[in-house]
């Protein structure tokens, strides 16, 4: 007795019966003979609904007449099975009109009064999400690696120029050892000033890897926002001084405590305040001010230089982007990613506003801190 024999007459009914995938029969009219389960489950119709329509219901109308060609064109071919979408992808419509991604078969057979064409079709939205979003991380990950090696590229021209700094003026001293004189100690300042370039270069580097590992470390204790701000205002001070730039400060005369990190909170003064410098031109002005809001206390640095174009505005807090922008003496660009990473762990908002020709200003928010607790 042959394996067949041992089967019951219906055991292949049975099996088109309980396929996952949808499993449709039309006859050469393109009427529906057999829906099985896993075609109900597919496309939302019971077998009562949908048996004797034609299968243009379950198919965009775009391509329908196109579709009745090709199963027209496969009937008269030699070809007795043969996989759909070759050469586009196809689409099936549901009960409700969603369309979705579909992988299929098709196969003919013979019968008393012409052709039955069968498709095995499967619903591919699942597997199509997943083969984008690895598209997409795969992309992220070759952009990230980019961006890695232009700041590379960056980082490593940064360094070289302290770094030459400081050969130079070893040797000068190796050289010709002067007496303790002012040249003595401007050589030395210059080294040590290099040194703190390359340290804070470094130091930047440390932090946005932090940021990106959600692993940045925040020693929160309740500050005195007022000092904080006045301690800014003074920095700002320092560095429009050296290039010709005035600076205001307003504030009220007591600003609530925050419970944040004060030397992270200081960072990011000292990130905007210095490109703030950086961008605005002799002669212009930077301006601090800070207010209460809700639950927050809000500062904000404005700037008189160019402004920021609105295209520019959208990527300005990307990693490496302002290096990309301003090129090798731009910087490693990390400042604002790193402001907005302090920030947001704070559980706080950085935003700017910016018109071109009129300046820039940069907003951001900390969280007041819970009453009855002391300040430092």
């Amino acid at each position: 007795m042959s394996l067949r024999s041992k089967l019951p007459a219906d055991f292949g009914a049975a099996i088109v019966s309980i396929a996952a995938d949808a499993i449709i029969s039309v006859d050469e009219d393109q009427r529906i003979v057999l829906f099985n389960r896993g075609a109900e489950q597919i496309f939302g119709y019971t077998q009562e609904e949908i048996l004797g329509k034609s299968l243009d219901l379950l198919i965009p109308p775009r391509v329908a007449d196109v579709h009745r060609q090709h199963i027209r064109d496969f009937a008269d071919s030699e070809v007795m099975a043969r996989r759909m979408g070759e050469r586009r992808e196809i689409s099936g419509v549901r009960k409700g009109g969603e369309e979705f991604p579909a992988d299929a078969s098709i196969l003919k057979t013979r019968v008393e009064d012409g052709w039955l064409f069968t498709v095995v079709l499967r619903d591919i939205t699942v597997a199509k999400r997943a083969t984008q979003e690895q598209g997409r991380l795969l992309e992220a990950a070759r952009r990230a690696a980019r961006m890695r090696d232009e700041v590379l590229g960056v980082v490593s021209h940064d360094l070289r120029n302290p770094l030459s700094v400081v050969r130079m003026c070893v040797s000068s001293l190796l050289d010709d050892p002067p007496p303790p004189t002012a040249t003595a100690r401007e050589l030395v300042k210059e080294m040590s000033n290099s040194v703190d370039w390359m340290e804070r270069l470094i130091q930047d580097l440390l932090d946005v890897a932090s940021i990106e590992a959600g692993r940045l470390r925040l020693d929160r204790q309740i500050v005195d926002a007022t000092t904080s701000f006045d301690e800014a205002a003074s920095l700002a001070r320092s560095l429009a001084d050296r290039s010709g730039l005035e600076v205001r400060a307003t504030r009220p005369e007591k600003l609530p405590s925050v419970l944040a990190d004060r030397d992270r909170v200081l960072q990011v003064f000292a990130n905007l305040v210095g490109n703030a410098v950086k961008f605005t031109p002799r002669g212009g002005s930077i301006t601090l001010s800070a207010a209460t809001a809700d639950h927050y206390v809000l500062f904000s640095v404005s700037d008189t230089g160019p402004g920021i174009d609105e295209l520019e505005r959208d990527r300005l807090f990307d990693r490496y982007w302002q290096a990309q922008r301003l090129g090798p003496r731009g910087g490693a660009g990390l400042g604002l990613a790193i402001s907005q990473g302090i920030v947001d762990a704070h559980g706080g908002e950085i935003r700017v506003e910016s018109r071109l020709g009129e300046g820039s200003t940069f907003t951001f928010t900390l969280p007041v801190a819970p009453p009855g607790e002391p300040s430092v």
